[in-house]
């Protein structure tokens, strides 16, 4: 239904002066035949002036669209009406009006339809394939990110932009290069409807492109390809009515609760927990990201379990302070941040001050070794991960754990499983754990404090709190019972490993 008012600003070819008298709605348009008597309620008239009927100043129910080829008085009229220009054909008038009406007939038709998806819960998918269908048109929906949440087309596209995103589940990188030269994303933010775009990576293929937006948020990039059929007037109405739709839809399902963030957010995410694994994809999302980034980065993840919101967005905060460089991500019950520095010695300035933060809250954290290149991004956070898996079985009144004071645990903890670790412990050292329990005497544990230290006897012995010629004494001895030189670094270093073997069983730490 449209207002004559409606009507006549959807007719810009043609030079019309309107008068309003009744706001009635309308539902079609039909022409006027001289000496007809009766009409239809909410119809829109055309007619020539010259061929009105004596009664037409007493009809109020119809609209008039006449062309004024008598000098008619228009103050007259009861009616809606409108005056177009003399010379106008008729048929063409009533053909175009007939047209606007059918088009406002499909828009309303598809706003029903794609309401009635909502109702349907069958989720996102379904709504594309039904603006697809109701479009006529290839429809594809990406994030702000770029990546793609969702396609549907009845039929095979044949162009390299939307094969491309398919494939790689994103946009190629050269395609958003030229959004950025045009301007594109901008022009789409700041339009109240849809725009159509022809030129740049669309030239070959017409697009409608509409934003999705969330609390006045654009969080997704809708495109609609003119690839079935020549685009119409109302597609843009039927794509902004889709539009609207898919926000409502992401608003209510969780899995689409990540889409409200930056790019770099979710491009960094989907490199962290491999969703993106192929190596030139990897590289082309890097281009993306718009970060400055020193030589010396970190991944800290701090467990959030059984944390409430409150604690949660006070705990970004806090960080975001602490280190102003850095980036926040949320996944899996943790914070994940990609910690930005000039020089790693402002992360040890304030390493006291994270650990009383998570001492406060009762949290725990691991970090992991120094990164120069973001590529390797989803390695650190892996070598984190595991870090904080090992160092909270092992050392449970620790806050925060550090990848180097766990390296070998974790380099063991990636053995096969169906290998036996104690299988590969020096044998030597098992002589000493032997010969402890026959005499009671506690030369494993000197042994390993004197490994740790450097071979330092003072700080073996102020470690245990003995004498250092008693340090002396017992490596004197654990020699003479192993038959080892102590002095030989291969040596050392097999013992040094066993005895990490054997604090992985100690601890049920699992491999493999």
């Amino acid at each position: 239904m449209l207002t004559l008012t409606d009507l006549v600003a959807r007719l810009p070819d043609y030079k019309i002066n309107i008068f309003i008298k009744t706001h009635l709605n309308y539902f079609d348009a039909a022409l006027m035949y001289e000496g007809q008597s009766e009409f239809m309620n909410n119809i829109v008239y055309v007619c020539k002036t010259s061929l009105l009927p004596d009664n037409i100043e007493k009809i109020n129910n119809i609209g008039l669209l006449l062309i004024n080829d008598s000098r008619f008085n228009f103050s007259s009229l009861i009616a809606d009406a409108a005056e177009v220009h003399a010379e106008t054909n008729a048929l063409d008038l009533l053909n175009d009006v007939k047209e606007i009406f059918t088009a406002s007939r499909r828009v309303s038709e598809s706003s029903s339809y794609l309401l009635r998806s909502l109702t349907e819960e069958k989720g996102l998918n379904n709504i594309i394939r039904i603006g697809s269908e109701l479009l006529e048109n290839p429809v594809i929906l990406a994030d702000a990110s770029r990546k793609l949440i969702g396609y549907y087309s009845s039929v095979e596209v044949d162009d390299p932009s939307w094969e491309n995103i398919i494939k790689y589940n994103y946009t190629p990188n050269e395609i958003v290069l030229m959004t950025i030269k045009e301007k594109l994303m901008s022009k789409i933010a700041n339009s109240v409807m849809p725009i159509i775009t022809d030129s740049g990576f669309a030239q070959n293929l017409r697009r409608i492109h509409g934003k999705i937006s969330i609390n006045n948020k654009m969080v997704g990039i809708l495109g609609v390809m003119e690839s079935n059929r020549k685009f119409r007037n109302e597609d843009i109405e039927i794509a902004a009515i889709l539009c609207d739709v898919i926000s409502i839809e992401m608003q209510r399902n969780k899995k689409f609760s990540n889409v409200i963030g930056g790019m770099n957010k979710k491009i960094l995410l989907d490199l962290i927990i491999g969703n993106v694994t192929q190596t030139e994809i990897i590289e082309e999302r890097i281009k993306l990201l718009n970060l400055r980034l020193y030589n010396d980065l970190y991944i800290l993840i701090v467990t959030l379990n059984d944390v409430n919101f409150r604690i949660i967005e006070f705990l970004k905060q806090y960080f975001k302070t602490l280190f102003p460089t850095c980036l926040i991500l949320e996944h899996d019950q943790n914070l994940i941040l990609l910690l930005n520095f000039a020089n790693s010695k402002e992360l040890e300035a304030k390493e006291s001050i994270l650990i009383d933060l998570l001492n406060d809250n009762n949290l725990k954290a691991s970090l992991s070794s120094k990164f120069e290149d973001i590529i390797d991004i989803r390695k650190h956070y892996l070598q984190a991960k595991k870090t904080l898996a090992i160092g909270s079985a092992m050392d449970t009144d620790l806050r925060l754990y550090m990848y180097h004071d766990y390296y070998f645990y974790c380099l063991l903890s990636c053995v096969d499983k169906n290998i036996n670790l104690k299988d590969f412990c020096y044998p030597e050292l098992l002589k000493i754990i032997e010969y402890d329990k026959a005499l009671g005497t506690q030369y494993y544990e000197t042994l390993y404090e004197y490994l740790n230290t450097g071979h330092n006897m003072a700080a073996t012995a102020k470690k245990l709190s003995i004498h250092r010629n008693t340090i002396a004494y017992r490596i004197e001895k654990i020699q003479e019972i192993t038959g080892m030189d102590l002095h030989n670094g291969e040596s050392c270093y097999k013992l040094f490993l066993s005895y990490k073997i054997l604090n992985m069983y100690e601890n049920n730490i699992e491999y493999g």
